[in-house]
């Protein structure tokens, strides 16, 4: 048996992150590791300067399993483009946009969302900040938390909470939506997905693996690196491999 922090990210949009496009911001239906390693950098205060901090927080371990089955939303919205070349160098929006020196064009761009999601998350490992620190900064965050961007702010109580499972799997299984459920379309035990970690995890069945570039990289060009994640089934259909589809 083990210590994990697990918590549910809910809410009516969402968007955790895709393949990456000018004209077309993609989102998947769960969170990248990155995305909760970032929450947990905010709640905590850890700046993205903060190189130590940012070392720190990437030895904590993640595992995400969707607790309903979302629907995709497309929105739009403009933006101030800036000439090829002019955000060479520029570490911000703002600098970049300084260099341009007012030499800006405007264009209709797509955004991706997730609507009605409730997520469960399972945390653990790390050696700077304990499970019990992790989860009183959720609940008293310095920087406002949200749901992959600013507009998505979380409706329900993150509710983290430290619980002893023989695994991460097991661990989200624990996880019950602190959110109410008599209502249409409310959660149901069977409609938890399929677990995903970043972590190879002892003793289950693997069921499907993804690589993406995910995790990142330089500030200054705005790189991902490549992480591979492993697909579980989910804590209810036991420890058995099934096929994927």
């Amino acid at each position: 048996m083990a210590e994990y922090l697990t918590l549910i990210l809910a809410g009516p949009f969402a968007s955790f992150g895709g393949p990456g496009g000018h004209e077309r911001k993609a989102t998947a239906e769960l969170p990248r590791r990155s995305a909760i390693i970032g929450m947990l950098g905010a709640a905590l205060g850890i700046c993205r300067g903060d190189r130590e901090g940012q070392r720190d927080l990437a030895e904590y371990e993640v595992a995400v399993q969707s607790l309903r089955t979302s629907s995709a939303l497309r929105d739009f919205h403009t933006v101030e483009t800036i000439p090829t070349g002019t955000e060479a160098g520029a570490s911000t929006r703002v600098e970049a946009l300084g260099n341009a020196r007012g030499r800006t064009n405007t264009v209709v761009t797509l955004r991706d969302y997730r609507s009605d999601v409730a997520i469960a998350v399972a945390a653990w490992g790390g050696t700077r900040w304990s499970l019990e620190e992790l989860a009183a900064a959720l609940r008293c965050p310095v920087y406002t938390l949200c749901l992959g961007r600013r507009n998505c702010p979380p409706a329900w109580p993150l509710g983290p909470r430290i619980v002893d499972a023989r695994d991460p799997v097991a661990a989200l299984a624990l996880v019950q939506p602190a959110v109410p459920v008599d209502r249409p379309g409310g959660w149901r035990a069977g409609d938890r997905g399929e677990v995903m970690s970043w972590t190879r995890i002892p003793g289950l069945d693997v069921i499907g693996s993804i690589e993406m570039h995910s995790w990142p990289g330089g500030r200054r060009d705005w790189s991902f690196f490549p992480e591979k994640a492993w697909i579980y089934a989910n804590g209810s259909e036991g420890r058995k491999s099934r096929s994927c589809t």
